[in-house]
């Protein structure tokens, strides 16, 4: 009776095991369903007022204000976007833009 008793011991531990390693692994699934998810809404969002966005940042961060010379150009990495500054054809900034907003590199 003591051997059984330990043996369903051992049994009871290996069903707490895979409990627990599945709660982990589902936990792990939805993060990262969840940041991929964002890259598809990131995706979604309007060209144009992406890089009106920028031109505005670029404007208000050197103090250009209304510019016709400068221009944004956008390159999606699918979890965000790397927006280029040109002022006068140079390039002078170089942006990130994910989860709505921009970063400076």
């Amino acid at each position: 009776m003591n051997k059984n008793n330990g043996s369903n011991k051992k049994i009871y531990q290996i069903v707490l095991m895979v409990a627990i390693s599945l709660m982990v692994l589902f936990f792990i699934m939805k993060l990262y369903s969840r940041e991929t998810s964002q890259g598809v809404e990131l995706s979604n969002l309007s060209t144009d007022s992406i890089l009106s966005e920028a031109v505005t940042y670029y404007n208000n961060k050197v103090g250009n204000e209304g510019s016709d010379n400068v221009e944004a150009v956008k390159k999606n990495f699918g979890c965000h976007y790397e927006i280029y500054i040109y002022n006068n054809g140079e390039l002078d900034m170089r942006l990130s833009y994910s989860r709505g907003k921009f970063y400076e590199l």
